[in-house]
């Protein structure tokens, strides 16, 4: 059997006698490799533990190959020993050689201990020129971790398990969370995950908001209480109190039937016991059905020479031609007096017009209320026969007119969605959620870029940014990926970071990084920022700029040109900065676009 069968068989403790010739070694051995080991091939026998004869050295050894070895062990000069990548998986104060992927006694503990040409790297002396990363640094490319070795020699590429993810500097990290997932914690906690699973964000939704589905929704109404709202409309709250329904009662199925229609009182839909502008007789006088239908009022007299008719007090004598509508039903005066046409019965509704009156197709539905463009309420009457346009000073939303006013042109929380406020000022709330509960106009901490686009096609925001007196990083070096900046106190001689959005047709954009610490005074650093498309027309395209909250930068511009996947045609807009003081200003306003 292998020893991968039966590691127990394997000592990789075990060790042979140095040598430098075979004078070094006892009768019976021969020196190989720098070991004494008992010799074979001429009627010798091996046995435990080098119970291997080598077909070409006749010696006996305790491998001839890394299958005759122990699990996390290789085969190297006869012998089974623990292989390794790193030093952490060495003991007893051994090292990692990356290079024979064994561990071996520590040579070194400064550059002075080794010979020209060489560092002491990782414990041990490896030549300048072999040196191809930073020892024990750690980059990502997608779900890989590439670690560089503890000598610098060797850059090792490690597949993160499922559930796991590549953080830059850290290597493969357990995810906490499903990446970009907004929840609640409970009713007023909520929390935000990143875009890689790792960090987790929580923020209070406040003593008025209640946390729904990752959102904070104000708390606006009694939970499962139910208003009207005038007219006929039935208002109703949602379980939680954050959101109301609104119906129209002539909607319900207990009052579609009704040929009466319903009316809304004390939060609920009541049948109607008369229509509205009608009305019944009583003695010398006429009851009027009051406006809600709910019932007649006081008996109101008709007075010398009328008398009441239809429901109304009407004159005793008229002018042929002459009408009125009391209701739904239309009068019209005759050589016979007066005579009803119950319109309703027709599909139609009474029309008054002037002194007459006609049946007529219902121009809007009975006491309903709709919006007909963003700040226009369109109000019907009681029958449907006409309406009145109404201009809200704020916005027409959901059948009522709404006051949004706000300072145009801004960015800001709204729950824990990110709002902005037009150029009417005018709120509207978009789909992207403010983490923490701040956003860029919220004075999040460290820089955001924020992008706003009009395009038939996918877009794709990506943003670049590196310290003064610094190269800008290749375009292999972005590819479009995630990074993350972990500049803090001491940023490397050529830092940089790159993130991308997710592709979106037309809407805006926040790309933030709250891990870049705030700037000592006198830095500079410029940001460039590309738009990447899948295609589709594109128009006018807005980007800003904040740090820790303050406006550094906006732009308009119809020129910020498509990125492809060809590194030649690979152009980023470029916005210089620096922080003299506390106030951070522009140095070089709007720069060409930029090739590299």
């Amino acid at each position: 059997c292998s020893a991968q069968d039966q590691d127990q068989l394997v000592d990789p403790t075990f060790t042979v006698p140095s040598c430098g010739t075979n004078a070094d070694c006892q009768g019976g051995e021969l020196c190989r490799d720098g070991g004494c080991f008992p010799a074979c091939g001429l009627g010798q026998t091996c046995a435990e533990p080098l119970a291997h004869c080598h077909p070409e050295q006749d010696v006996c050894v305790q491998c001839l190959g890394n299958a005759d070895c122990g699990t996390g062990q290789q085969c190297s000069s006869g012998l089974c020993v623990a292989s390794c990548e790193r030093s952490s998986e060495c003991s007893d104060g051994r090292v990692c050689d990356v290079e024979a992927a064994r561990c071996v006694d520590p040579v070194c503990v400064e550059d002075a201990e080794c010979g020209g040409g060489q560092l002491c790297l990782g414990s041990l002396c490896v030549d300048h020129d072999s040196v191809v990363c930073t020892p024990g640094s750690t980059l990502c490319d997608k779900n890989e971790a590439i670690v560089c070795a503890d000598t610098g020699t060797r850059e090792i590429t490690e597949q993160c398990e499922a559930g796991w993810t590549c953080s830059a500097g850290e290597g493969c990290v357990p995810q906490i969370c499903t990446p970009n997932e907004l929840g609640c914690l409970d009713a007023s906690l909520g929390f935000a995950c990143d875009t890689t699973g790792t960090v987790l964000d929580e923020f209070d939704c406040g003593p008025d908001s209640l946390c729904q589905d990752g959102v904070c929704a104000s708390l606006i109404c009694e939970p499962s209480s139910q208003r009207c709202d005038g007219g006929n409309t039935l208002l109703t709250c949602n379980e939680i109190g954050t959101a109301e329904t609104r119906e129209s009662c002539g909607s319900l199925p207990d009052c579609d039937s009704s040929q009466l229609g319903c009316y809304c009182a004390q939060g609920e839909c009541r049948q109607r016991v008369c229509e509205p502008g009608s009305g019944r007789c009583a003695g010398d006088g006429v009851q009027p059905c009051l406006n809600d239908g709910s019932g007649y009022g006081p008996l109101e007299e008709c007075g010398d020479e009328r008398s009441c008719q239809e429901g109304a007090c009407l004159a005793d004598s008229c002018t042929p031609g002459e009408g009125n509508c009391l209701g739904s039903t239309l009068i019209t005066c005759t050589d016979d007096g007066w005579v009803p046409r119950y319109c309703a019965a027709e599909g139609l509704v009474c029309v008054p017009n002037g002194d007459s009156a006609f049946c007529n197709e219902a121009v809007c539905s009975a006491n309903q209320a709709y919006c007909t463009d963003d700040h226009t309420l369109r109000v019907c009457d009681s029958t449907g026969a006409s309406f009145e346009d109404v201009e809200c000073s704020g916005r027409c939303h959901n059948g009522q007119c709404e006051d949004t006013s706000c300072t145009p042109d801004t960015l800001y929380c709204s729950g824990s969605l990110i709002a902005r406020c037009d150029e009417d000022g005018v709120q509207n709330i978009g789909s992207d959620w403010c983490l923490g509960g701040a956003c860029d106009g919220c004075g999040i901490p460290g820089l955001a870029v924020q992008m706003e686009w009009h395009s038939t096609g996918g877009v794709d925001l990506d943003v670049h940014v590196k310290l003064a007196d610094t190269a800008w990083n290749s375009y292999d070096d972005i590819n479009y990926a995630n990074y993350r900046a972990e500049w803090f106190d001491n940023p490397d001689d050529n830092p940089f970071l790159a993130s991308d959005t997710t592709y979106r047709n037309d809407g805006f954009e926040l790309v933030y990084f709250p891990n870049i610490e705030a700037f000592e005074e006198g830095a500079a650093f410029s940001v460039a920022a590309a738009r990447f498309g899948l295609g589709g027309d594109s128009a006018t395209i807005s980007l800003r700029i904040f740090l820790d909250g303050q406006l550094l930068f906006e732009r308009t511009t119809d020129q910020m040109p498509v990125n492809s996947l060809d590194p030649n045609q690979w152009f980023w807009h470029v916005v210089d900065f620096s922080i003299p003081g506390p106030q951070t200003t522009l140095v070089d306003e709007f720069i060409d676009s930029i090739e590299f």
